[in-house]
């Protein structure tokens, strides 16, 4: 499975200050996550922002590699 997107799931700043998130993407990281890990094979997370090619395990809200993703 390929998800694709325009965004950086893990940018910390706050866009707007009261906002009590640090991203306004916790709930996309989180589903992308819970749906990796039920889908059980491998998912390839394409996204851009940062103009930095990284390849990488997807990592949930927390940071933590979520098994057979990759992220590009």
């Amino acid at each position: 499975m390929v998800i694709a997107f325009q965004a950086n799931v893990y940018e910390l700043r706050q866009p707007y200050p009261a906002m009590p998130r640090a991203s306004g993407f916790v709930d996309t990281v989180q589903a992308i996550a819970r749906g990796a890990r039920a889908f059980g094979r491998p998912v390839l997370v394409v996204h851009g922002d940062n103009h930095v090619l990284e390849i990488e395990s997807f990592k949930d809200n927390v940071m933590r590699p979520v098994p057979n993703t990759f992220r590009l």
